[in-house]
């Protein structure tokens, strides 16, 4: 038979380094050190200080871990989508969209196939 009961930590701490403590740690981590509980039941993350003061069983499940921090503020630009080409490139891209236009247009106008041209034939 297998007794069990399940408390909370005593000073409500999931197990942090605590140097003025007898043991050096607080919460869960102090209440195995000191023999308040045998075993615990809880997410805690192993890392290396933890592993010199307590075992840890076989993780049944790895999570990773993440950090977040907040991003670096960029004052707004609403011309973004400029920046990857130099500023000559654009002036010829608007000078080659206008030639083409006037190109289309005359070609509008001379040709037997455009409605202009139908009006002339």
């Amino acid at each position: 038979k297998f007794n069990y009961k399940f408390v909370w930590p005593r000073d409500e701490k999931w197990g942090g380094a605590n140097p003025n403590s007898s043991t050096g740690w607080d919460g869960l981590v102090h209440d195995l050190l000191t023999r308040y509980i045998d075993i615990s039941t809880v997410h805690f993350s192993i890392n290396a200080a933890r592993e010199k003061s307590i075992d840890f069983s076989v993780p049944f499940m790895q999570v990773g871990l993440a950090v977040v921090v907040k991003a670096e503020v960029d004052s707004s630009n609403e011309v973004f989508f400029l920046q990857p080409f130099d500023p000559d490139v654009w002036y010829c891209v608007i000078l080659s969209a206008f030639l083409i236009t006037i190109i289309v247009c005359v070609y509008n106008k001379i040709s037997p196939y455009s409605l202009y041209g139908r009006k002339m034939h």
